[in-house]
C-alpha cells in the first residue's frame, strides 16, 4: 500500500513537471518582418489579442552617432483606428513585452531610419 502511494506521488510529480515544460515552450509566433520607414504588420488577431505580446528587434543604423535604432510601435483596433502608439518604443537590439487588450487587433512596427528585422510572439 505504501509503495502504491509513493508511485502515485511520483507519477503526479512527473506529469506536473512535463505539463509545465509543455506550457512554457508553446509560445505562439507571429510575423518576422524587414523593418522600413513604412508601417509593417508584425502581429494580428481576428478576435483581439487580450494577452502579452513580445516584440524583438535587431536594427542597424545611427542616431546622433549612436549605433542603435529603436522602432516605433502602434496598435490598431478592429476598424484600423490607432488604439496606442509610442515612438522609439522597442529597444533596437532587445525585446519588449506589451500588454495588449482585447481591443487590439493589429500590431505594427517601423523605424525612422536604418534597417533590420523584428519578430513578435505571444508571451
Amino acid at each position: 500500500m505504501k509503495k502504491a502511494k509513493s508511485l502515485i506521488v511520483v507519477i503526479v510529480l512527473i506529469l506536473g513537471l512535463f505539463g509545465n515544460v509543455i506550457s512554457v515552450s508553446a509560445a505562439q509566433n507571429y510575423n518576422t518582418v524587414l523593418l522600413s520607414t513604412s508601417w509593417k504588420t508584425i502581429a494580428s488577431s481576428s478576435t483581439g489579442f487580450n494577452c502579452k505580446v513580445a516584440v524583438s528587434s535587431m536594427t542597424t543604423g545611427t542616431i546622433n552617432n549612436i549605433q542603435a535604432v529603436n522602432p516605433d510601435i502602434r496598435m490598431l483596433g478592429r476598424n484600423g483606428n490607432v488604439v496606442w502608439s509610442e515612438n522609439s518604443s522597442t529597444p533596437g537590439l532587445s525585446t519588449r513585452v506589451y500588454n495588449c487588450g482585447s481591443d487590439v487587433y493589429t500590431i505594427q512596427i517601423r523605424v525612422s531610419n536604418g534597417s533590420g528585422t523584428a519578430r513578435a510572439y505571444r508571451y
